[in-house]
């Protein structure tokens, strides 16, 4: 069962590019280097490194955790989601120091919106011509909603493109969630793997959908 978001991905160059968090909420959770790359994300990255470093933040403003991940290149793409529609590409703190609106493109809006409503990805979810939208869960309970919208210029997205890539929620069994899923609504999922972070496992798995949307199920043990 999915319960809530863990948090957002986002590549960026942070060991070159310093980021300064005056003037905003978002507090350092912690860092992490050359974490290894599974064989499992080869699909989902362009070039297969062997690591990579994230730096993990938390916002009093925010209802999720705002992942930083960086790989020893990381590409530069027409990554078109946004964050309170806010280029992703040139990463600004303050712009997104309160959470309002998450945006993702989709190249099948339709198959999405039947994946997310199915998997309860979303809450309060409504369909409209070419977009969907509804509110993310979380453990806070209060609202923010993501916005899905059809992807115009057919990007493709991959984790080590620059920008916001993926969500990542919360799976009480991933096993018995990735069952719910139908074939027709996604475009890859990747086999089951494990990760260790702050001494806690976590089974991982990434689904790329049918609309190129990828999505990150994690599992503690």
């Amino acid at each position: 069962m999915i319960t809530y978001v863990s948090h957002i991905g986002y590549t960026y160059d942070w060991p070159k590019k310093k980021l300064s968090l005056k003037k905003t909420q978002f507090e350092l959770y912690f860092k992490k280097k050359k974490l290894i790359n599974d064989n499992c994300k080869k699909p989902f990255l362009r070039k297969n490194f062997k690591f990579h470093d994230i730096v993990f933040y938390k916002n009093k403003n925010w209802n999720f955790g705002f992942e930083l991940i960086n790989y020893k290149k990381n590409f530069q793409n027409q990554n078109v989601n946004t964050i309170n529609n806010h280029k992703t590409a040139n990463l600004d703190l303050d712009k997104i120091n309160k959470l309002k609106k998450l945006y993702l493109n989709s190249s099948n809006v339709l198959s999405d919106y039947k994946l997310f409503k199915n998997m309860n990805f979303l809450l309060n979810i409504k369909f409209k011509k070419n977009t969907f939208h509804g509110n993310l869960p979380n453990f806070k309970r209060k609202k923010t909603q993501l916005v899905v919208k059809k992807n115009i210029n057919k990007t493709k997205i991959y984790l080590d493109d620059l920008g916001f890539n993926f969500i990542s929620f919360f799976s009480t069994n991933i096993k018995d969630d990735l069952k719910r899923i139908k074939k027709k609504e996604i475009n890859y999922i990747s086999k089951i793997f494990k990760l260790k972070i702050n001494n806690n496992i976590l089974r991982i798995v990434l689904i790329r959908t049918s609309g190129d949307i990828i999505i990150e199920l994690i599992e503690k043990r």
